[in-house]
């Protein structure tokens, strides 16, 4: 069965806090390294190793993420990805379909992951790059619910 969806533009302002919200989630985990570094100030008295190295090395990552999750809005090849698209989606491919002319096939083994949140999908292709599906842009739950027992059939839910 093949669950056409509603055409959705994706705004560049909404796939780069969406896409925030993920790196956030995923690699919370990061903030943690420069805490041993700041309780070292008890012990060494070193403000600039235990304090502004850490957090120096802190912003440097975290800022490197948000550049590259703006740059993919910039890059032309990637234009396409914020025009309305319409997806269309089955067990054997995910079509993304820009006109009744042109439509670009992803196949499922690209999908690295899907995170399930309580208003949307989110299918991640690269740490920056992911297709975002609001739950507005289905017909109905039962659409909802089809999408997600393809993810799970897929392994790509859990």
């Amino acid at each position: 069965m093949i669950i056409k969806t509603k055409k959705y533009q994706l705004s560049r302002d909404t796939y780069i806090s969406v896409g925030w919200s993920y790196l956030l989630r995923s690699k919370w985990w990061i903030l943690l390294i420069a805490l041993p570094f700041l309780l070292s100030y008890i012990y060494f008295r070193s403000i600039a190793f235990c304090v502004v190295l850490p957090v120096l090395g802190e912003l440097a990552y975290w800022g490197y993420g948000w550049f590259r999750l703006y740059a993919v809005t910039k890059v032309r090849q990637n234009e396409l990805m914020f025009s309305p698209l319409i997806y269309q989606i089955s067990s054997q491919e995910l079509l993304m379909q820009f006109n009744s002319k042109q439509a670009a096939s992803i196949p499922w083994d690209q999908i690295k992951q899907v995170y399930r949140d309580s208003s949307c999908f989110m299918l991640i292709i690269s740490p920056v790059q992911f297709i975002y599906w609001p739950y507005k842009i289905f017909h109905s739950v039962h659409e909802i619910k089809l999408v997600e027992s393809i993810l799970r059939r897929k392994q790509l839910l859990q």
